[in-house]
């Protein structure tokens, strides 16, 4: 089994290298969804990343380390990522909604409270509910690591296992109606493309085209455990004061020979943000800028023939992103006034959009 687990560090640490640049991207385009989305994988990818280079036997007593402190704050994170990741996509879809049903400018307010508390907050208060339900201090568990010691409870299962279901299927419903009214409304649309320099066509059906693999594949995930959840052979009695959680000192320990599958999910999804942000020309330029910036930071290099290289790839790439955004904004100033600038606080603040410098 070691052989996999090194796959898995790779596989792992790989998505997070290629999502830091993606999540500068979306910083500057000021995607909230996004950005939450892109924080909450790397969040669990590197916890899952960890501890199975930790615990990376089959039998966990191999390891002396009972995982004190770290494993307190992991396992309750990972709680919140469950149900923060497949809320803030569909805060990304409901996002697409607003604006191709909508006919005034959307208040940036109201969107980014309705995305702060979704992403961020309700998560966090979801994993303090379920503090409630647990039976141990924590899990560690062969091959993965630590995990929080959830039972199985009605009042768990309504707080940790149907909210993910219900954002999948209100995503799923969100993105059918956003394609029905694209479509229906697909020339007006195109013109207003057209006008604004900060949204493309293009960049509109990327978005979609995510959020809908994103649902098409997390739905099933969501509903198997909603299933085998209801079917469950035995169901423990929830009262509240059964559970003391602050005086919990039990560490349980399980042996097993594999990785789990929800280790496998956050660095999947990183790949396929990764795929689809990818062709955007101002990714491929961050990816390219990065790499000349590391071979540039390599001790001995900068008074070489190679560091004088890098430093001019990197002064390019700079000078080629200034010049872009200087072109937006007199775009912006040589046309239509008040109403094009109007468009443009509009699509800036109301629209996810994955590369804000790329041109048309």
């Amino acid at each position: 089994m070691y052989s996999v687990c090194v796959f898995y560090q790779v596989y792992a640490y790989l998505s997070i290298l290629l999502a830091i640049p993606l999540g500068l991207m979306q910083m500057r385009a000021r995607n909230v969804p996004c950005i939450a989305l892109l924080f909450w994988l790397t969040v669990a990818t590197l916890i899952y990343g960890v501890d199975n280079a930790i615990w990376w036997r089959e039998i966990i007593t191999a390891v002396q380390w009972k995982g004190f402190v770290w494993c307190d704050v992991t396992s309750q994170l990972l709680v919140a990522s469950g149900l923060a990741i497949p809320q803030s996509a569909f805060c990304m879809v409901f996002y697409l909604d607003s604006v191709v049903r909508s006919n005034k400018p959307l208040p940036m307010y109201k969107h980014l409270g309705f995305n702060i508390f979704v992403c961020f907050i309700s998560p966090f208060i979801g994993m303090g509910l379920a503090i409630m339900t647990e039976g141990a201090r924590y899990y560690i568990l062969g091959m993965n690591g630590c995990r929080a010691a959830i039972m199985n409870t009605w009042f768990a299962f309504a707080i940790l296992t149907v909210p993910p279901c219900l954002a999948c299927l209100f995503g799923l419903f969100h993105v059918s109606r956003v394609i029905w009214v694209y479509v229906k409304k697909q020339k007006q649309l195109e013109q207003y493309f057209k006008r604004d320099s900060y949204l493309t066509s293009r960049r509109f059906v990327r978005l979609l085209c995510l959020a809908l693999v994103f649902f098409l594949g997390y739905l099933p995930l969501t509903m198997y455990l909603l299933i085998s959840n209801c079917i469950a052979e035995e169901w423990i009695p929830f009262r509240i004061s059964d559970f003391h959680p602050w005086n919990k000192n039990d560490i349980l320990g399980f042996e097993m020979d594999s990785i789990q599958m929800n280790s496998w999910v956050p660095p999947t999804v990183l790949y396929v943000m990764v795929l689809f942000f990818g062709t955007s020309k101002d990714f491929s330029n961050v990816i390219v800028r990065y790499f000349w910036v590391l071979v540039y930071c390599i001790p001995g290099i900068k008074n070489t023939r190679l560091g004088r290289h890098a430093n001019a790839q990197i002064s390019r790439l700079d000078t080629s992103k200034s010049s872009s955004h200087t072109l937006i904004d007199n775009s912006v100033m040589n046309t239509d006034g008040k109403a094009l600038v109007l468009e443009r606080v509009w699509s800036k603040f109301s629209v996810p959009s994955d590369d804000t410098f790329e041109t048309k």
